[in-house]
């Protein structure tokens, strides 16, 4: 079941319009520093700690599909970082990519059923934290299904920080994972 046809659908209450629009410099600047005090790998750990296994990889991907079919999308490219499912080591980066790319392709089956069509592909990430050895495995998983609704390969998480919070290490450089660039 898709949005409000789903009885475990709760739509969140939204604000005015007015009150959720950025207008000026400073709003912005005010909205992205509250962010600050969160990494990336964090402020997503909600989802990707139900993406330790193949079946929550690819039910939380085939859940992906329903809300945004649900929302009328036609066409979506989704960032997934494959690195962040390997937490609990239950689950590969491949089979992490192999599980979402199944998920997506169900929910886009599901979406069908009842009438809607949306199309999604997805773009592979390399956490910026990686090491590069992680990041050519990412690439090298990326590669692999890039005819399978893989459509790029995107370095992800926070440019203009040089720590990682949650890790208590220094990010790495673009030109730390050039190599998996390059493959």
């Amino acid at each position: 079941l898709i949005g409000d046809q789903d009885p475990l659908f709760k739509p969140l209450p939204e604000k005015p319009r007015e009150e959720r629009l950025i207008t000026t410099p400073e709003q912005l600047r005010a909205f992205w520093k509250q962010w600050d005090k969160y990494s990336i790998p964090c402020l997503f750990a909600a989802a990707t700690n139900l993406m330790q296994t193949y079946l929550g990889a690819f039910e939380l991907a085939r859940a992906h599909v329903k809300s945004l079919a649900a929302q009328n999308i036609i066409y979506a490219e989704t960032r997934f970082a494959p690195q962040y499912s390997t937490r609990d080591k239950k689950i590969s980066i491949e089979g992490a990519v192999e599980a979402v790319l199944h998920g997506l392709a169900q929910g886009v089956e599901d979406a069908q059923i009842i009438g809607k069509d949306i199309t999604l592909k997805l773009i592979v990430c390399i956490g910026r934290e990686a090491p590069a050895e992680l990041g050519i495995e990412v690439a090298k998983a990326a590669l692999k299904y890039q005819d399978q609704g893989v459509v790029a390969l995107d370095l992800a998480c926070g440019e203009r920080e040089d720590y990682d919070r949650d890790n208590k290490s220094q990010l790495r450089t673009a030109e730390t994972h050039y190599p998996a660039f390059e493959l």
